[in-house]
């Protein structure tokens, strides 16, 4: 096996493990939503975009395991952030929300 398809075929293996890894939680997260902390939005929010950043980045490098599952992480993200900021809007007419609500700290 030459160099450069066993190094493929780690960053695949290591995109699958971390793809799966977040399965349970985005399929959970869709078949019984609830309000996730605004921190946790903000959070998944953010690793979108540095997801998207790597996508670019292996466009740019070639690297086709990065490109292939920071996609998957990407819309994955997309997602939930788009579940939980209309579940947020459905529910709460003082979006954001009050810093009572124990979000903070």
């Amino acid at each position: 096996m030459s160099l450069e398809l066993s190094t493929s075929l780690i960053g695949f293996l290591a995109g699958l493990v971390v793809a799966l890894s977040n399965l349970p939680d985005f399929i959970g997260s869709l078949k019984k939503p609830t309000i996730a902390p605004l921190y946790r939005v903000a959070r998944d929010s953010l690793a979108c975009a540095g997801n998207l950043l790597w996508v670019l980045y292996g466009i740019k490098v070639g690297a086709v395991p990065i490109v292939v599952f920071c996609t998957l992480a990407s819309v994955m993200l997309l997602t939930l952030v788009s579940v939980q900021l209309r579940l947020r809007l459905r529910t709460d007419d003082t979006f954001p929300p009050n810093v009572t609500e124990g979000e903070s700290s």
